[in-house]
Protein backbone atom coordinates (compact mmCIF):
# COMPACT_ATOMS: atom_id res chain seq x y z
CA UNK A 1 0.00 0.00 0.00
CA UNK A 2 2.54 2.17 0.99
CA UNK A 3 4.55 1.90 -2.19
CA UNK A 4 1.25 2.48 -4.33
CA UNK A 5 0.63 6.04 -2.43
CA UNK A 6 4.68 6.49 -3.23
CA UNK A 7 4.20 6.37 -6.87
CA UNK A 8 0.88 8.18 -6.60
CA UNK A 9 2.56 11.18 -5.22
CA UNK A 10 6.05 10.69 -7.63
CA UNK A 11 3.08 10.78 -10.69
CA UNK A 12 1.64 13.86 -8.82
CA UNK A 13 4.92 15.61 -8.27
CA UNK A 14 5.67 14.90 -12.07
CA UNK A 15 2.51 16.15 -13.59
CA UNK A 16 3.19 19.74 -11.87
CA UNK A 17 6.69 19.71 -13.11
CA UNK A 18 5.52 19.62 -16.49
CA UNK A 19 5.03 23.18 -18.44
CA UNK A 20 1.59 24.69 -18.46
CA UNK A 21 0.92 23.96 -21.74
CA UNK A 22 1.22 19.99 -21.48
CA UNK A 23 -0.85 20.07 -18.09
CA UNK A 24 -3.90 21.25 -19.71
CA UNK A 25 -3.76 18.71 -22.45
CA UNK A 26 -3.42 16.03 -19.69
CA UNK A 27 -6.16 17.44 -17.99
CA UNK A 28 -8.33 17.51 -21.21
CA UNK A 29 -7.07 13.98 -22.02
CA UNK A 30 -8.28 13.09 -18.38
CA UNK A 31 -11.41 14.79 -18.57
CA UNK A 32 -12.58 12.64 -21.96
CA UNK A 33 -11.27 8.89 -20.16
CA UNK A 34 -13.94 10.43 -17.11
CA UNK A 35 -16.25 11.01 -19.22
CA UNK A 36 -16.62 8.27 -21.47
CA UNK A 37 -15.78 5.98 -18.40
CA UNK A 38 -19.14 7.41 -17.07
CA UNK A 39 -21.37 7.00 -20.05
CA UNK A 40 -19.83 3.18 -20.70
CA UNK A 41 -20.85 2.72 -17.14
CA UNK A 42 -24.79 3.91 -17.39
CA UNK A 43 -25.23 2.14 -20.41
CA UNK A 44 -23.68 -1.16 -18.67
CA UNK A 45 -26.08 -0.67 -15.84
CA UNK A 46 -29.57 0.08 -18.09
CA UNK A 47 -28.26 -2.94 -20.04
CA UNK A 48 -27.96 -5.19 -17.08
CA UNK A 49 -31.11 -3.67 -15.27
CA UNK A 50 -34.10 -5.00 -16.44
CA UNK A 51 -36.67 -2.46 -17.08
CA UNK A 52 -39.97 -2.51 -15.00
CA UNK A 53 -43.19 -3.75 -16.67
CA UNK A 54 -45.80 -1.80 -17.28
CA UNK A 55 -49.26 -2.51 -16.59
CA UNK A 56 -50.86 -5.18 -19.35
CA UNK A 57 -54.46 -3.70 -20.07
CA UNK A 58 -56.81 -6.16 -18.71
CA UNK A 59 -59.16 -6.84 -22.13
CA UNK A 60 -62.77 -5.98 -21.48
CA UNK A 61 -64.89 -9.48 -21.14
CA UNK A 62 -68.19 -8.58 -23.17
CA UNK A 63 -71.40 -10.13 -20.73
CA UNK A 64 -73.61 -12.30 -22.34
CA UNK A 65 -77.38 -11.46 -21.92
CA UNK A 66 -79.11 -14.10 -19.77
CA UNK A 67 -81.43 -15.96 -22.20
CA UNK A 68 -84.80 -16.87 -21.74
CA UNK A 69 -86.57 -20.16 -20.34
CA UNK A 70 -89.03 -22.27 -20.15
CA UNK A 71 -89.96 -24.40 -17.38
CA UNK A 72 -92.70 -27.00 -16.05
CA UNK A 73 -93.91 -26.49 -12.46
CA UNK A 74 -93.74 -29.08 -10.50
CA UNK A 75 -91.26 -30.84 -12.60
CA UNK A 76 -92.09 -34.41 -10.51
CA UNK A 77 -95.39 -36.12 -9.23
CA UNK A 78 -96.68 -39.35 -8.42
CA UNK A 79 -100.56 -39.32 -9.53
CA UNK A 80 -103.22 -42.37 -9.31
CA UNK A 81 -104.39 -43.65 -12.80
CA UNK A 82 -107.79 -41.71 -13.37
CA UNK A 83 -106.71 -38.39 -11.48
CA UNK A 84 -106.18 -34.97 -12.82
CA UNK A 85 -103.47 -33.04 -12.08
CA UNK A 86 -102.31 -29.40 -12.93
CA UNK A 87 -98.67 -28.55 -14.57
CA UNK A 88 -97.30 -24.54 -14.43
CA UNK A 89 -95.52 -23.28 -17.50
CA UNK A 90 -93.28 -21.11 -16.15
CA UNK A 91 -91.80 -18.73 -17.99
CA UNK A 92 -88.53 -16.40 -17.30
CA UNK A 93 -87.67 -13.32 -20.00
CA UNK A 94 -83.88 -13.50 -19.02
CA UNK A 95 -82.41 -10.16 -19.72
CA UNK A 96 -84.62 -9.81 -22.89
CA UNK A 97 -88.26 -8.36 -23.41
CA UNK A 98 -90.21 -10.35 -24.86
CA UNK A 99 -92.46 -10.17 -27.69
CA UNK A 100 -93.74 -13.39 -28.48
CA UNK A 101 -93.74 -17.00 -26.87
CA UNK A 102 -94.71 -20.40 -28.81
CA UNK A 103 -94.33 -22.93 -26.40
CA UNK A 104 -95.37 -26.61 -27.98
CA UNK A 105 -95.26 -29.15 -25.15
CA UNK A 106 -95.01 -33.32 -26.08
CA UNK A 107 -96.14 -36.65 -24.36
CA UNK A 108 -97.31 -39.77 -24.58
CA UNK A 109 -101.38 -39.63 -25.47
CA UNK A 110 -101.71 -43.13 -24.80
CA UNK A 111 -100.74 -42.48 -21.21
CA UNK A 112 -101.94 -38.89 -20.53
CA UNK A 113 -104.52 -36.82 -21.88
CA UNK A 114 -104.86 -32.43 -21.82
CA UNK A 115 -108.28 -31.72 -20.28
CA UNK A 116 -108.48 -27.96 -20.18
CA UNK A 117 -105.87 -24.68 -20.85
CA UNK A 118 -106.08 -21.74 -18.67
CA UNK A 119 -104.00 -18.97 -19.77
CA UNK A 120 -101.79 -16.82 -17.68
CA UNK A 121 -101.51 -13.13 -16.93
CA UNK A 122 -98.00 -13.04 -18.34
CA UNK A 123 -98.68 -12.05 -21.86
CA UNK A 124 -101.62 -9.92 -22.57
CA UNK A 125 -102.85 -11.42 -25.26
CA UNK A 126 -103.02 -15.61 -26.03
CA UNK A 127 -103.73 -16.30 -29.90
CA UNK A 128 -103.24 -19.87 -29.78
CA UNK A 129 -104.29 -22.70 -27.67
CA UNK A 130 -104.25 -25.84 -28.97
CA UNK A 131 -104.58 -29.33 -28.17
CA UNK A 132 -103.82 -32.23 -30.43
CA UNK A 133 -102.47 -35.56 -30.52
CA UNK A 134 -100.09 -35.89 -27.70
CA UNK A 135 -99.43 -32.16 -28.22
CA UNK A 136 -99.95 -28.73 -26.25
CA UNK A 137 -99.25 -25.71 -28.16
CA UNK A 138 -99.54 -22.41 -26.83
CA UNK A 139 -98.55 -18.85 -28.04
CA UNK A 140 -98.44 -15.52 -25.58
CA UNK A 141 -97.71 -12.04 -27.62
CA UNK A 142 -97.82 -8.99 -25.67
CA UNK A 143 -100.28 -7.62 -28.79
CA UNK A 144 -101.40 -3.66 -29.21
CA UNK A 145 -98.30 -1.76 -28.14
CA UNK A 146 -100.24 0.11 -25.52
CA UNK A 147 -101.10 -3.06 -23.70
CA UNK A 148 -97.40 -3.75 -22.86
CA UNK A 149 -95.14 -1.39 -24.25
CA UNK A 150 -91.83 -2.52 -25.34
CA UNK A 151 -92.47 -6.46 -24.49
CA UNK A 152 -92.82 -8.44 -21.49
CA UNK A 153 -90.06 -8.43 -18.55
CA UNK A 154 -89.64 -10.95 -15.62
CA UNK A 155 -90.68 -14.25 -14.15
CA UNK A 156 -94.54 -15.64 -14.28
CA UNK A 157 -96.53 -18.04 -15.36
CA UNK A 158 -97.28 -18.72 -19.03
CA UNK A 159 -100.19 -21.29 -18.70
CA UNK A 160 -101.70 -24.24 -16.70
CA UNK A 161 -102.47 -27.37 -17.85
CA UNK A 162 -105.19 -29.95 -16.32
CA UNK A 163 -104.01 -33.21 -17.59
CA UNK A 164 -105.69 -36.69 -16.44
CA UNK A 165 -103.63 -39.89 -15.71
CA UNK A 166 -105.38 -42.08 -17.94
CA UNK A 167 -103.29 -45.48 -16.92
CA UNK A 168 -100.33 -46.93 -14.71
CA UNK A 169 -96.53 -46.07 -16.32
CA UNK A 170 -94.39 -43.18 -16.51
CA UNK A 171 -95.00 -40.07 -18.44
CA UNK A 172 -92.29 -37.62 -19.60
CA UNK A 173 -93.67 -33.92 -20.68
CA UNK A 174 -91.09 -31.70 -22.23
CA UNK A 175 -90.85 -28.88 -24.72
CA UNK A 176 -90.54 -29.17 -28.23
CA UNK A 177 -87.10 -27.61 -28.57
CA UNK A 178 -87.65 -26.95 -32.49
CA UNK A 179 -90.92 -26.08 -32.11
CA UNK A 180 -90.67 -23.77 -28.94
CA UNK A 181 -89.47 -20.38 -29.41
CA UNK A 182 -88.71 -16.55 -27.32
CA UNK A 183 -89.21 -14.33 -29.78
CA UNK A 184 -87.47 -10.81 -29.11
CA UNK A 185 -87.76 -8.25 -32.06
CA UNK A 186 -87.76 -11.13 -34.61
CA UNK A 187 -84.95 -12.82 -32.45
CA UNK A 188 -85.16 -16.22 -30.82
CA UNK A 189 -83.69 -15.70 -27.16
CA UNK A 190 -84.90 -19.03 -25.80
CA UNK A 191 -82.17 -21.30 -23.88
CA UNK A 192 -83.10 -24.14 -21.09
CA UNK A 193 -85.97 -25.73 -20.98
CA UNK A 194 -87.19 -27.89 -18.11
CA UNK A 195 -89.87 -30.50 -18.80
CA UNK A 196 -91.38 -33.07 -16.28
CA UNK A 197 -91.64 -36.48 -15.54
CA UNK A 198 -94.38 -38.16 -13.70
CA UNK A 199 -95.49 -41.47 -12.10
CA UNK A 200 -98.65 -42.45 -12.67
CA UNK A 201 -99.61 -45.87 -9.87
Amino acid sequence: MMKIMKKIRHAYQEFLALPRKNKLGVGLLLSVVFVFAFFVTVFYWRIKTPSPKLPQAVPLVKKQPVPASLSLVPQSQTIRAGESFLVTINFKTGDYKADTVDAVLVFNPEVLAVEKISEGMFFADYPITKIGEGKVILTGTIGAEEKQPGGAKGEGALASISFRALTTGVADVNFDKTASLVAVQGENVLGETKGAVFEIY
